[in-house]
């Protein structure tokens, strides 16, 4: 894994405008690392 470079960091008005695609693709991300544990409470790794 590279470090973060500061042109990897978006500004407010270009994180405005890419921001429903980032948010889909975290979500995504984090689905396959979420364990339920239970009924209640879920486990993110």
């Amino acid at each position: 894994m590279r470090p973060i470079a500061l042109e990897d960091i978006l500004g407010g008005d270009r994180y405005a405008s890419h921001r429903d695609a980032i948010r889909r693709r975290v979500i995504a991300h984090k689905q396959t690392r979420r364990v339920a544990v239970g009924d209640r409470m879920t486990v993110l790794f």
